[in-house]
């Protein structure tokens, strides 16, 4: 990332801080583009150079998963499911590593608000079908089973992000206790009567 890219994402970071703490302290459908443009010590007008409305502001800026995390899955030649956890604990430790708390406040303001909610959806499409590109990666001969393992992988984040924010349990655990039941589905699936 270049310097100017860098100054740009840390900017874009700050109008999300300031959105959620305004957010917070008043209530999100109090606060406007201008509270939080005041907020984040930026113009209103640099606020749209970022986000198009406060919702998208709530998500903060894209968060792509690392090229030196799809390089280190597609090189890999371990067990998938190991894999597929790792890079998703790669992507969440270089998205939010000192950021949990934002985290937290994002998901909570996405339970909420539907309309953040869609955009959060929106932005999960995208994610999926790089995820679904990255397993096909892996999995060449079987863009089918790959755009499944791209749906399930998402869904079983999902589930580790609500572990988390319901117990005690690190983030990076859950993923991990998560990500280690995935190998038992293949096993209810092609079990006689499909019961656990």
């Amino acid at each position: 990332m270049s310097l100017r890219e860098r100054r740009r994402r840390q900017t874009a970071l700050e109008i999300q801080a300031a959105t959620l703490a305004l957010a917070r302290e008043h209530g999100f459908e109090q606060i406007t583009t201008e509270a939080i443009a005041q907020a984040a010590g930026i113009s209103p007008r640099t606020f749209f150079n970022y986000y198009p409305y406060k919702e998208a502001a709530v998500l903060g800026p894209p968060r792509e998963i690392s090229p030196e995390a799809i390089a280190a899955f597609t090189a890999s030649d371990a067990d998938l499911s190991d894999d597929l956890a790792q890079l998703f604990k790669t992507h969440l430790r270089l998205t939010w590593e000192g950021r949990i708390e934002t985290l937290r406040a994002m998901i909570e303001l996405t339970r909420e608000h539907p309309r953040i909610m869609a955009l959060h959806q929106s932005a999960l499409f995208g994610l999926r079908e790089t995820l679904q590109e990255v397993i096909g990666r892996r999995l060449p001969d079987d863009p089918v089973l790959s755009r499944l393992l791209a749906l399930l992988m998402l869904d079983a984040a999902r589930v580790a992000l609500e572990g988390w924010l319901s117990g005690d349990e690190t983030l990076e655990a859950q993923i991990d206790a998560v990500f280690g039941r995935l190998p038992d589905l293949g096993q209810i699936l092609t079990r006689s009567g499909g019961r656990a």
